[in-house]
């Protein structure tokens, strides 16, 4: 163990039993609550109103509701000193309350730029009083009392909650306090962290301040999001992923430990999620890498060119040409050339059982009318790796009922190897599917399974067929 560690820890060990001590201690740090929006509120004043000496250049206020300094010896202070919690006070109008801690200043300096250039920088009238005043939003107000008391008690964020601890490690950083901004990230990183609170840390740490020093904290926080839309396939439409922020998403689609049968989907998926938020892809600026997160080397050779090539969205974003052309080349290659890339392209987890891209719901009496009329039942359109499919059911006389499959709007170039199956239950083993293979066409676009089903199955008021599809 340094010096310096030695040195703090037993500073720290003093300094934690004077923790609000009025006699032990040489500042107030005083903590005036304000109203939200009481910076917006107090600009409107000033342009409004030129009543003399209510504000200072500073912003402070001068009017008799709020003294700077306050005579500690009078009875009030008296009895707050038999107290070692922070003094409470209620003040109205522009005030919604005061809240005093007595503090060490060369304790807070030591450990924060900020304080020190509050306590001790020349020129400013804060290092001249004894009372220095801080005005924080009420949104923030419990986040700076644990704030300091974190400086002094290095147990105090034990027992908070992720959010408290979050809404600390935020001040942490606003006011340059490195040992409890790694304290905070510890908590963080040691404890669970459900999916919610991962995504408003990463909110906190790489949108709303974009803060350094937090690439072991994204290390844990990654995998969180990418276990939550594994596999990608059959959770791309849900809320929570059209929800999720520009650089939750970027964690998500980027990762090689996502789970998703196809790397179609990967660019599907980001198409959606730009649709969903009307993201408008002339807008992005040319340092923006959102299309990076795909693997144009692992898409589909068809889905590259007769999907991607001409994408409405996609083609307008920055980089677009460079990443497409990238894939096709690569695509272009001979087999044999490709295995002498240094850096070849990484390929996701596979799911170990089939995805299941639609549930394919058959009720009892529509199942008759299909048989009396000879007609046959059709699911509603779904996406599977990419492409816009559709099943159904074939009823014949015999009580023989034939599935089927269909690819829809394909170009007359394309040419999609895909192979399917239908399960009559979710979880059963993909080594007990039989798939049925097929390249789609324009003018080969339906397929039937390799397998009939009796009416017998269909005996019950609900039954269902769960699709899986998946590229050969």
């Amino acid at each position: 163990m340094s010096n310096f560690e030695l040195s703090r820890s037993d500073l720290l060990e003093l300094c934690a039993s004077e923790y609000n001590m009025p006699e032990l201690s040489d500042r107030v740090l005083v903590f005036d609550v304000m109203h939200e929006g009481w910076g917006t509120t107090r600009l409107l004043e000033n342009i409004l109103t030129t009543a003399p000496n209510e504000v200072t250049a500073s912003g402070e206020y001068q009017g008799n509701e709020l003294q700077q300094s306050e005579d500690l010896n009078d009875p009030l202070s008296d009895s707050l000193e038999k107290s070692n919690t922070p003094v409470l006070h209620r003040i109205p109008e522009r005030l919604l309350r005061q809240h005093k801690i007595y503090v060490h200043s060369f304790w807070l300096s030591i450990h924060s730029s900020y304080f020190r250039s509050l306590f001790h920088s020349s020129g400013m009238k804060e290092n001249q009083e004894k009372q220095v005043h801080m005005k924080i939003s009420e949104l923030e107000e419990n986040a700076h009392l644990v704030l300091i008391e974190a400086i002094y008690r290095d147990d105090v964020l034990g027992d908070k909650t992720a959010d408290e601890q979050l809404a600390v490690l935020e001040l942490a950083s606003k006011y340059d306090l490195k040992f409890v901004f790694k304290k905070c990230k510890y908590i963080l990183q040691t404890n669970p962290i459900p999916f919610e609170i991962s995504t408003k840390i990463m909110h906190v740490i790489n949108v709303k301040h974009n803060m350094n020093d937090v690439g072991d904290l994204v290390e844990i926080l990654q995998p969180i999001l990418v276990k939550e839309f594994s596999p990608l396939d059959e959770n791309w439409q849900s809320d929570k992923f059209t929800s999720l922020s520009e650089v939750c998403l970027e964690y998500v689609l980027s990762s090689d430990d996502l789970i998703v049968a196809s790397e179609n989907t990967v660019f599907h998926a980001l198409m959606y999620w730009m649709e969903q938020n009307d993201v408008d892809p002339a807008s992005l600026e040319e340092t923006n890498d959102l299309l990076a997160v795909v693997r144009y080397k692992l898409v589909a050779i068809d889905y590259l060119y007769n999907v991607i090539k001409n994408h409405p969205i996609a083609s307008k974003m920055p980089k677009f040409s460079e990443f497409y052309h990238g894939g096709l080349t690569y695509h272009a290659l001979p087999s044999e050339q490709k295995k002498l890339f240094q850096e070849k392209p990484v390929t996701r987890k596979k799911p170990e059982g089939p995805i299941i891209q639609h549930t394919f719901v058959v009720e009892e009496e529509d199942f008759k009318t299909a048989v009396e009329n000879g007609s046959e039942l059709n699911s509603e359109k779904f996406w599977a790796c990419g492409y816009r499919i559709s099943v159904g059911i074939q009823p014949s006389s015999n009580d023989i009922l034939y599935p089927y499959m269909i690819v829809h709007n394909l170009n007359r170039e394309s040419y999609v190897p895909l192979k399917f199956t239908f399960l009559k239950e979710r979880e059963t083993q993909i080594n007990y599917c039989p798939w049925k293979e097929k390249a789609f066409k324009a003018n080969s676009c339906r397929e039937n399974y390799l397998r009939s089903f009796t009416r017998g199955y269909f005996g019950n008021t609900i039954h269902t067929l769960y699709v899986a599809v998946t590229l050969q």
